[in-house]
């Protein structure tokens, strides 16, 4: 028997979402909506495979797909005043709160089933 890995790749910035914050995803909710936009491509290019006679041995669906996750930063009116205390405060005691002015994103990687040939 061989196996390989089908791997389809998300061009980068293809898409993102929330994973911090107000509406925001959590890790597989992240997961599921990259899939629900792209499963049809994702589908059409397996399907070749499995026409060759390779069939998936793990899961074809949201689990497949990797992400990357990143923080912005993103200064509001709250970040501001930290800003300037900081300035103020010539202390970095106010630096502890930096760490909550950011955003915690997601952004699909690739889609990696592992496929199997008799």
């Amino acid at each position: 028997m061989q196996t390989k890995d089908f791997v389809y790749k998300y061009p980068p910035g293809w898409s993102w979402c929330l994973l911090s914050g107000f509406d925001s995803y959590t890790i597989p909710g992240a997961q599921r909506s990259f899939w629900n936009s792209s499963q049809a491509a994702i589908l059409v290019a397996l399907q070749k495979e499995i026409n060759q006679g390779w069939k998936p041995i793990t899961e074809v669906g949201p689990a497949a797909i990797k992400i990357r996750t990143y923080k912005s930063m993103r200064y509001d009116f709250f970040g501001w005043i930290v800003i300037f205390l900081v300035i103020i405060a010539s202390m970095g005691i106010a630096l502890i709160f930096l760490p909550f002015l950011g955003n915690q994103y997601a952004e699909p990687v690739e889609c990696r089933i592992t496929l199997q040939q008799d």
